[in-house]
């Protein structure tokens, strides 16, 4: 919740992190994982990957091409 709830993108790409590591850990703890959490943790992690590429697409600049550059 911490990632998707993070509003400052420096911080954000060390959230998701965080989350996908714990998610990780989980998955390989030696605890039963019940099919209702196992499912959780997969839409979790599918979640997770939205928000980073929708995280990067955010911060990367966008180059202007054609018409729409401003004068130079």
């Amino acid at each position: 919740m911490a990632a998707v709830l993070e509003s400052d993108a420096a911080r954000m790409s060390y959230r998701i992190t965080n989350a996908r590591t714990a998610i990780q850990e989980r998955l390989n703890s030696h605890v039963e994982i019940t099919s209702s959490e196992h499912e959780a943790l997969e839409a979790a992690v599918q979640k997770l990957a939205t928000l980073k590429v929708q995280h990067v697409d955010l911060i990367q600049p966008t180059v202007p091409t054609g018409d729409t550059a401003p004068p130079g």
